[in-house]
């Protein structure tokens, strides 16, 4: 599902313009954003959990000339899934 995609489906759930189905669509994606950017995080009760985690630099490798590189520290998005969407993929 792309953007596009959820924003008809929001157009069509709530019975609302295209155009104001996007700005809700903006709000949530900002407002998540802005809660994650300050650390704190993301919990959509059945879907899941976003957290702001901080990777520790590591040893990598270039997968076009295979010579090694440091990949130095920095902050990454990790999602633990919800319940509910663990009994949806299950099927």
């Amino acid at each position: 599902m792309r953007k596009s995609d959820a924003i008809d489906v929001i157009a069509a759930e709530l019975d609302t313009s295209r155009s104001r189905a996007e700005e809700i669509y903006k709000r949530i994606v900002n407002l998540m954003i802005t809660h994650l950017g300050k650390g704190n995080r993301v919990t959509l009760s059945g879907f899941g959990t976003f957290e702001v985690v901080t990777r520790r630099p590591k040893l990598g490798r270039n997968p076009r000339t295979g010579d090694r590189l440091m990949i130095p520290q920095h902050l990454a998005v990790k999602f633990r899934m919800g319940k509910t969407l663990q009994r949806g993929l299950a099927r």
